[in-house]
Parts: structure tokens; sequence; C-alpha cells
């Protein structure tokens, strides 16, 4: 084997290491690729859906996050509620709950001492606390009407939930 071909070879097999690392970083770091979510993930970003979203998070048993605020908004199509966190990314779902009126957000990996926001906007009618247990938390939002299209959203320290309001139409909305 030639020189060349031979550092060809090692380099090779040295970028095929560093790639391999910063794809288990990449994920373990809580983060998808932008183009398309794992198949087990809800969609995340201006999509509305009235199905269930999730994400395992980053956040672990022993370096759990702290949710330490949240904060609703009223915008012109929306409602936001916004959770603010320190620390790793926790882990979330947020779901319908049987009644189609209620939405259910869990928190995994996760401490929390925020404080809930009095509601009565469009969409959101009231934030409460509902259990924590096993390094989860759960947030319950009672919404006006059953089955409101709703959108997950992630960046730096926070997470929100947009639910539209009754009869708006969502797209409208999408640019947040």
């Amino acid at each position: 084997m030639s020189r060349v071909s031979h550092l060809t070879d090692v380099y090779g097999r040295v970028f095929a290491v560093v790639a391999s690392v910063f794809a288990v970083v990449f994920v373990a770091a809580g983060c998808a690729w932008p183009d398309r979510p794992p198949a087990d993930e809800g969609v995340v970003g201006s999509e509305w859906q009235i199905v269930a979203r999730s994400s395992p998070g980053a956040a672990t048993a022993t370096a759990r996050a702290e949710l330490t605020e949240i904060v609703l908004d009223e915008r012109q199509d929306y409602d936001r509620l916004l959770v603010r966190f320190q620390g790793n990314r926790p882990g979330y779902r947020v779901a319908y709950r049987d009644d189609g009126r209620t939405l259910a957000l869990t928190f995994r990996n996760a401490r929390d001492s925020a404080q809930r926001p009095t509601a009565n906007l469009p969409a959101i009618q009231e934030v409460s606390p509902s259990s924590t247990e096993n390094g989860a938390t759960a947030t319950v939002v009672t919404l006006s009407a059953a089955r409101l299209p709703f959108r997950v959203g992630l960046s730096i320290g926070s997470f929100y939930v947009d639910v539209a309001h009754p009869g708006a139409v969502p797209e409208h909305a999408a640019g947040g």
C-alpha cells in the first residue's frame, strides 16, 4: 500500500469516527435532524395539529431540569404558554386527555418550582399543577373548547405550547 493511499485510509477512518461522535453528542443533547424528526417524536414547529407531541430531552435523573416560570401570552390567533427552565432540556409530552378540553403537559427528569399564572384567555382558561412523581411533573391546561389545534416549540431555556383560538385559522398564526 502506498503512503498516499495509507494516509487517505487513515484520514477516512478518523473522519468517520469524528462524524459518529458528533452524531451521538447531537442526539444525546436532545437535538433532532432539522429536516426530519425521529419517527417516535411529534412535530416541533409551526405545524398545527391535535395529536400528541413528545421528545426525550437531555435531562437525566441525576441532572434534572428546573421549571422556573410559566407565562401566558395572548396573541392575535392563539394563546402561548411559555415554560422557562434551567439546566438540561427536560423530556416532554403534550397530549389531550380523554375529555378533549384538557391538555396534559408532562415533563420528565424535571423539578417544578414555577407558579401557575391566572388564565382566562380566548383558548387557555386555566393552568394548574397536576402531579409530581418519579422525576416527572405534570401541568394541566384547561381550554375553552375541545380539540383546539396546538403546536409545540423549543428554544434555549424555554418550551412553549401555542393553542389556536376557537374559530381561528391557525395557518395565519404560523409566523409566531
